[in-house]
């Protein structure tokens, strides 16, 4: 597939793990073979998905030990036969995403015409984390939205949605931007998941507060725009006559009639299915002192949800969200059961922004 897609390479170096069910040998080989210098690491664990007790120690111990960045593949998955190479294909997208290339970007993207920051934010819960959980922020730093410089910190009290790390967050992210581009953001769009309508004036309105304080504290002119993105809706759009009713196309968006009349807000089909019925995402603007129309902001968000590397086409929300959710599953289920999730290494924080938990 490297030849196919004419990718630049060299040989890697190739080691095997003897005793290779035990999770304190793969830890050993691997610390032995590690440095920083080390572009990424592929490991081909033995086992079924499900089914392999290698996968979270070695994941965890990558993940704090060493800003090198991962792909765990398991034997059984590329041992089948089938599809063999379309399976090698996804794993070199998502190395490539992993070592902070760009496998597609979406062009022509609304409102990035000023240099933008699209920002995503989502909380990962768990019982088995007891009462800690696990914030994960996602900054994009070019102007296709495609890298995304990420932060995470695993939060100590139950259901702790308005988290006082934003504004830290958010600080880093700023200044990220800021060595990449030589400037900071001129505006910030900011997509938060997961907060119930319910909960929207105790966690959202505190969460813009944090990321303004960031803002002026950095001393950077930067207009926001805050959109609360809720996925479980009730909501069904439907296309077609009445008896043949159809799934609307991708791209539908609905901004008025069934919206709420005194909040700014839009549902969004941005996914195609075959079969049962699509379901649209409900986006509400909490806060803009951008201006932009509706129309600008509602097309950037269908746009951003063609940027996610583990799909070759549109997911259900903009990819600034999926990011930030891969990032807070990855550190919260590596934790529970007495075991504390793993921090990732500061210098993912520090060094050229990747996209190692994908």
């Amino acid at each position: 597939m490297l030849k196919q897609f004419g990718y630049e390479n060299s040989p890697p170096q190739v080691f095997q793990v003897k005793g290779g069910m035990n999770a304190g040998k793969w830890q050993e080989e691997i610390r032995a073979k590690l440095s920083s210098d080390v572009q990424a690491i592929v490991c081909l664990l033995p086992g079924q998905k499900g089914r392999c007790n290698l996968y979270d120690p070695v994941k965890s111990m990558m993940l704090k030990d060493f800003a090198v960045p991962s792909q765990v593949v398991l034997t059984s998955t590329i041992s089948r036969g089938k599809n063999v190479r379309s399976i090698v294909n996804k794993i070199l997208i998502q190395i490539n995403a992993k070592i902070g290339g760009v496998p597609w970007a979406v062009d022509k993207l609304p409102l990035c015409s000023v240099p933008t920051m699209v920002c995503g934010m989502d909380v990962f819960h768990s019982t088995a984390l007891g009462k800690k959980s696990v914030l994960a922020l996602t900054a994009s730093v070019n102007e296709t939205a495609t890298k995304f410089w990420s932060t995470c910190v695993v939060q100590n009290e139950s259901g702790e949605e308005a988290s006082q790390s934003l504004k830290i967050g958010m600080t880093k992210a700023l200044e990220a931007f800021k060595r990449v581009n030589g400037t900071y953001p001129a505006q910030i769009i900011f997509y938060r998941d997961g907060v119930g309508e319910g909960q929207v004036a105790a966690v959202c309105m505190p969460e813009i507060d944090q990321v303004k304080s960031a803002v002026t504290a950095a001393g950077a002119p930067t207009k926001l725009m805050y959109l609360n993105v809720c996925k479980r809706v009730n909501t069904r759009l439907f296309g077609g006559q009445p008896g043949r009713y159809a799934n609307v196309n991708p791209g539908t968006v609905v901004d008025c009639d069934i919206t709420d009349k005194d909040v700014y807000e839009f549902y969004l089909v941005s996914t195609s299915t075959r079969q049962g019925m699509v379901s649209p995402c409900r986006y509400t603007v909490l806060f803009d002192s951008i201006g932009a129309s509706p129309d600008q902001i509602e097309h950037l968000t269908y746009k951003l949800c063609y940027t996610y590397y583990n799909v070759s086409g549109a997911i259900k929300e903009p990819a600034c969200i999926r990011y930030a959710h891969r990032l807070a599953a990855l550190v919260g289920e590596r934790g529970g059961r007495g075991k504390e999730p793993p921090q990732p290494h500061v210098d993912y924080e520090n060094r050229e922004p990747t996209l190692y938990y994908i």
